[in-house]
């Protein structure tokens, strides 16, 4: 590698370690590079994007955290790369339990916490999002006061409602299949009230829920997920056979047996629930159309008998 500047160039040197930062191939050289790396024990998930590694450990498996967590330090090693430790944290995710209050972390040097950010989302141990939400309103209120200043200079309810979009409604929606399925009624009711507050100063036009949001994005994600070559292909289950035909279905899929609540409300199987209520929705509404139908041509049969007696009388 070399360094031109104002045409003087500098002498070569070897790259030892990592991979350039700024170039366009960087990221795949990365790529290419963490793919030897997998885990100890097939029960265990190692999750990588990018340069974010997460480590997936259950509570009774045939490999603990400490070892699998050992072998990626010795994985960094090899390759003349160096764990931060000061970034790496582990938490518990748990039921609130008088009896294990207090966890001992599991590997020297990495911090036990309540709550972690993982790629712009706050996980917190109990499955909550409340810090999340908290969080999300705090950055939506700052980019309220930055649309009431460009309010202020002549900006028109037009370009208002657009760069609302931009700042607010990209912001609720980053994520949001990840997250938005979890949430409690009192968390959405946050949302729901803030969005109808930035409408009532005039920010935006039209008043838009979070649940509004939520399937509709989720809608678009789950009918990507649908494609064989989708990366989040895998975690949809089996579809189901018949050898029967039956009418057109929005989910073809075997809805997984769900035993936890949080497992219930997980993207997935909130697809999976949400397009077969759809499904029956529709054939309810298809059902009240044809009984509307009926009732309709009965009492204009009725009307016509009627005004026949009257004529003919």
């Amino acid at each position: 590698m070399c360094n031109v500047i104002n045409g003087v160039c500098s002498s070569v040197l070897c790259i030892t370690r990592g991979i350039i930062q700024g170039s366009g191939v960087g990221p795949t050289f990365y790529i290419v590079m963490k793919i030897d790396l997998s885990t100890l024990s097939p029960t265990n998930i190692l999750s990588k994007y990018a340069d974010d590694i997460d480590l997936l450990v259950p509570q009774y498996c045939d490999v603990d955290l400490a070892t699998e967590f050992h072998n990626i330090q010795r994985w960094a090693t090899d390759n003349k790369m160096i764990i931060n430790l000061s970034k790496t944290k582990e938490i518990v995710f748990r039921r609130p339990c008088p009896l294990q209050f207090n966890f001992v972390p599991s590997v020297d040097g990495v911090a036990l916490v309540d709550h972690v950010k993982s790629l712009g989302v706050i996980l917190q141990q109990s499955l909550s999002y409340d810090l999340h939400v908290t969080g999300l309103l705090k950055q939506c209120s700052q980019r309220i006061y930055l649309l009431r200043l460009l309010r202020n200079q002549g900006l028109s309810p037009d370009q208002l409602n657009t760069v609302f979009i931009g700042l607010i409604v990209s912001r609720l929606l980053y994520a949001l299949p990840a997250w938005g399925v979890l949430v409690s009624a009192a968390q959405v009711g946050r949302i729901d009230a803030f969005l109808k507050r930035a409408q009532k100063w005039g920010f935006c036009k039209d008043v838009v829920t979070l649940n509004e949001l939520l399937i509709k994005s989720g809608s678009s994600l789950f009918h990507k997920m649908q494609s064989p070559l989708y990366c989040l292909n895998s975690l949809l289950p089996p579809k189901k056979k018949t050898d029967y035909k039956l009418r057109n279905r929005l989910c073809s899929y075997t809805p997984p047996q769900c035993h936890y609540n949080a497992f219930t409300h997980s993207f997935v199987n909130w697809c999976l629930f949400t397009c077969n209520f759809l499904s029956f929705f529709r054939l309810c509404n298809l059902v009240l159309q044809s009984w509307h139908c009926i009732s309709f041509i009965a009492l204009f049969s009725c009307t016509f008998v009627a005004c026949s007696l009257i004529k003919y009388q």
